[in-house]
């Protein structure tokens, strides 16, 4: 077995940031009032993940397997990683993009759906194993769209500055080099024909009910369990991560996928305090939601 610091060193360098110019961008939630603004949210393309993992494991320690989504009408990634000489597995999903009746060109859009979901797939897989995650926590920035869909040009240079900001520090993130340049000018597939990528990115507010041009409203008070020494002995990712599931709680995201990493991926081996607490918080929220009456939402 793989001594614990060279473990601790490959996990360090998977989950390290990757350089700025690198990261990809896409329109999340949009304002009522003026469809040309938006939040924009970070992602990372599916060659970029391969390239980290040839970069940290060697191409011959690394292998994926795709298969249908157990609940149908989706695409499962199971990536596994050759760790101390066993293989380790952990796998996600993403749902294939439905074609709209009324697409100019349906068999197009039924091409890049299909060749989309695996890479989605992919991707999310490699957030279990650390790579990309960091994105989850970047607070979203409202930033001008052009033709209701596209991110302004003039804006990309004030979002890479934000999330180079955002992450100065973050272990890895002086070392990192960039890939070759193949990686430029490509874009990911599923983004292409919704542009929808489900993971790796900022958590995101629901369309309806935004008024106004200003981000969203942030709280800096934490969660009420733990002593004030227990949260000053956690780690800076673990507070980022604790911030990033706050918001989610907070603006009525999917919570599943937060109590399955809470019980069984990087959270359940957080402090017991933490881990307890934040799981309580979601599971009261799942249960109140439930217990809501089912209603239609506003769509502008």
């Amino acid at each position: 077995m793989q001594k614990s610091e060279e473990l601790s060193e490959m996990f360090a360098r998977l989950r390290a940031p990757f350089d700025v110019e690198l990261i990809r961008w896409r329109v999340g939630a949009r304002m009522r009032s003026n469809r040309n603004r938006g939040q924009a949210l970070p992602y990372v393309t599916a060659r970029l993940v391969q390239d980290r993992l040839d970069e940290v494991m060697g191409p011959a320690n690394w292998r994926n397997e795709f298969a249908a989504a157990p609940a149908g009408g989706g695409v499962m990634c199971i990536l596994s990683l050759r760790v101390g000489g066993e293989w380790i597995s952990k796998a996600d999903i993403a749902q294939q993009d439905e074609v709209r009746d009324d697409a100019h060109d349906p068999d197009k859009d039924r091409e890049i759906a299909v060749k989309g979901a695996p890479s989605d797939a992919l991707k999310r897989a490699a957030v279990q194993w650390g790579i990309g995650r960091y994105l989850y926590s970047f607070d979203a920035p409202w930033v001008n769209l052009e033709q209701e869909k596209f991110i302004a040009r003039d804006e990309l240079p004030k979002l890479r500055q934000l999330l180079r900001h955002a992450f100065e520090g973050t272990p890895g993130s002086r070392e990192r080099g960039r890939p070759g340049k193949a990686e430029h000018g490509t874009e990911d597939a599923s983004a292409r024909a919704s542009g929808v990528s489900h993971e790796a990115q900022a958590p995101q507010q629901p369309d309806h009910g935004a008024r106004n041009d200003a981000p969203p409203a942030k709280t800096s008070a934490r969660p009420s369990f733990g002593t004030d020494e227990q949260w000053k002995s956690i780690t800076p990712r673990q507070k980022l991560i604790v911030k990033s599931i706050s918001e989610r709680v907070r603006h009525n995201a999917p919570l599943a996928d937060i109590e399955t990493f809470l019980t069984h991926g990087e959270g359940k081996d957080y402090p017991a305090w933490l881990r307890d607490g934040l799981l309580a918080g979601v599971r009261a929220k799942i249960k109140e939601r439930a217990e809501q009456p089912a209603h239609h939402a506003e769509v502008a």
